[in-house]
């Protein structure tokens, strides 16, 4: 049955034999019959929006076909689909507007937040990792270790720089947070190294200890890591590395360039330097250049030999420098040698230290065979990577590749390879 409303004209309502019927399309049609046909036909040919009333069984056949529809195959690719323009719409008002968001980086996070949740329901990991409580809905971004909410306020109170805590189940993750807690692996990686040299008879607070016990073992733990090997341990005031000015500390070592000699318990470990290549260099002089390479940490300074008319030259020679306890960056300029006039530059980068010596002084003394990625510098806009730069323990040495675009140059790359030595080494 077909519904609608029935009025006459105005100027000829007293005057009218046939009744008209008024649609929203503001037309007069003059045969009733044949306006009926036209609304049974409209639904499935016009827009439904211009009717007055739609035939009852109309909507239920279209919910049919949709159904149908969605368990085809077909239907539940378009449903995929829709579901992922969804998420890369959510991720794109939630995120900053300059961000390059696709289907591919939201898919990444949905499968290293499944990764996270995994890790979570770990055995080692139902447990807090400092107070063995059970069922820890928090978690230590940047030291990767599960926490109950007791400790995760101490945690809290130690600041970000110590400790980042998130919520599993209230804080919105960022990527850089959830991969870093996957490459830790959880409670018993971190344990292992936090703990390492964890007293015998030291006994760890229970989950009904005291606030202040807690708060003692947490500082102990994590800021004054008294339970690290004492070679590993850092004087700092925020118990995180600190790059400073290393220029303070006075040291020189392993330099064809030696200032001074410096007692060697101002150092924490030794950095072997490896100048592997240089690409595409600057030509400084008729057609080629004669380059050879830099690299400072504080007063140490370390240089390459010279190859002659070279703008691919390739090295492979090792420079030693020594790590004091407040380091900064290593400074590279790459010169063109000239016999007659100064030295002409060819380009400058600066490579941060800190994923490597952190990476280093956590799992230096670990036994890992194989290959493992405990660390990672990250390309940035305001640093001269030309990709990410990854931390790797290899049959138990740490070492680091490092590509690097020269800075205030027209052109040119190099690539070094860094290695952690201890101060026996």
């Amino acid at each position: 049955m077909v519904s609608c409303s029935i009025s006459f004209p105005i100027q000829d309502r007293k005057s009218a034999r046939k009744p008209s019927i008024w649609t929203r399309r503001n037309r007069w049609d003059k045969n009733p019959t044949e306006a009926r046909q036209n609304y049974q036909k409209k639904p499935e040919t016009e827009d439904r929006s211009e009717n007055i009333a739609i035939h009852p069984y109309w909507w239920s056949s279209q919910i049919h076909r949709s159904l149908r529809f969605q368990e085809s195959d077909e239907g539940v690719r378009t449903f995929k689909q829709r579901c992922e323009r969804r998420s890369v719409v959510a991720a794109k008002r939630s995120g900053d507007a300059g961000v390059g968001w696709s289907v591919e980086k939201v898919g990444d996070r949905h499968r290293n937040w499944k990764k996270l949740r995994d890790l979570s329901m770990k055995s080692d990991n139902r447990i807090c990792a400092d107070c063995s409580g059970s069922d820890p809905k928090w978690v230590s971004a940047n030291i990767g270790v599960f926490l109950c909410l007791k400790c995760s306020d101490i945690h809290r109170s130690l600041g970000a720089n110590t400790s980042k805590v998130l919520s599993l189940t209230l804080d919105e993750w960022s990527e850089s947070d959830m991969e870093s807690v996957l490459e830790v692996g959880g409670n018993s990686y971190a344990n292992s190294i936090y703990e390492a040299f964890l007293p015998r008879d030291y006994l760890k607070p229970k989950p009904d200890a005291s606030n202040e016990d807690k708060t003692k073992f947490i500082r102990s733990k994590y800021v004054l890591q008294e339970f690290l090997t004492p070679s590993l341990r850092i004087v700092s005031s925020k118990s995180s590395f600190q790059s400073v000015d290393s220029s303070k500390s006075s040291s020189s070592f392993g330099s064809k360039n030696s200032n001074k000699n410096v007692e060697a318990g101002e150092f924490i470990g030794n950095l072997k330097v490896t100048v592997v290549r240089g690409t595409n260099l600057a030509i400084r002089d008729m057609l080629t250049s004669d380059p050879y390479v830099i690299l400072m940490l504080g007063q140490q300074k370390a240089q390459t030999t010279v190859k002659n008319s070279d703008l691919n030259p390739v090295w492979n020679e090792e420079l030693k420098f020594s790590i004091p306890q407040h380091f900064g960056t290593l400074k590279l300029q790459v010169y063109d040698h000239d016999y007659i006039s100064a030295d002409d530059i060819m380009g400058e980068a600066e490579i941060d230290l800190q994923a490597m010596i952190t990476a280093a002084l956590a799992y230096g003394h670990v036994d890992v065979q194989g290959k493992m990625q405990v660390g990672k510098w990250l390309k940035m806009n305001d640093n001269a990577l030309i990709e990410d730069s990854f931390v790797n323990v290899v049959n138990g040495k740490i070492k680091q590749e490092v590509h690097l675009k020269l800075q205030n140059v027209e052109c040119g790359e190099m690539e070094l390879q860094l290695e952690w030595l201890s101060m026996d080494e």
